[in-house]
């Protein structure tokens, strides 16, 4: 089940909400959950114009626990549990810059610089806590349109 929200309660700022409720059952073991499934995820942005050129943008995805890929051999679990994260972005823009079309962006990805992990799998399984995500990015952009 999937709810989805966007709405503009002011004139300079935008919501845009999801929220998903996943079941999934492997139909060969049902007592089981599926690897790399997590039944909960949410996604909220936040955009403000500060001005028709200039904007900030927050954004916040949450991934519920998932857990690691079912060897058959052990009959277990090849890793840990991955537990739910929560992660923060943000995006800043300026557009008609240097003329028309010009426009230079920030954006910064997992602002608070969580611990995001993967769930292991077979060619993984020497990471038996799961595989790292990706830290703090900054990504700097200046480019026209055209």
């Amino acid at each position: 089940a999937e709810v989805m929200i966007k709405t503009k309660p002011l004139n300079n700022l935008e919501l845009d909400l999801s929220f998903t409720y996943q079941d999934t059952e492997d139909e060969n073991a049902s007592d089981r959950d599926v690897m790399a499934s997590p039944k909960v995820l949410a996604y909220g942005k936040a955009a403000y114009n500060f001005t028709p050129n200039i904007s900030l943008a927050v954004n916040a995805n949450f991934v519920g626990e998932m857990v690691a890929q079912w060897d058959f051999q052990t009959a277990g679990r090849i890793g840990d549990d991955i537990p739910a994260y929560f992660n923060l972005g943000a995006n800043f823009r300026v557009s008609d810059l240097f003329g028309k079309g010009w426009f230079a962006n920030l954006r910064v990805s997992n602002l608070f610089e969580d611990d995001i992990r993967y769930p292991t799998y077979s060619s993984s399984g020497w990471a038996d806590k799961g595989t790292l995500g990706i830290g703090r990015v900054f990504l700097f952009t200046l480019g026209k349109k055209f």
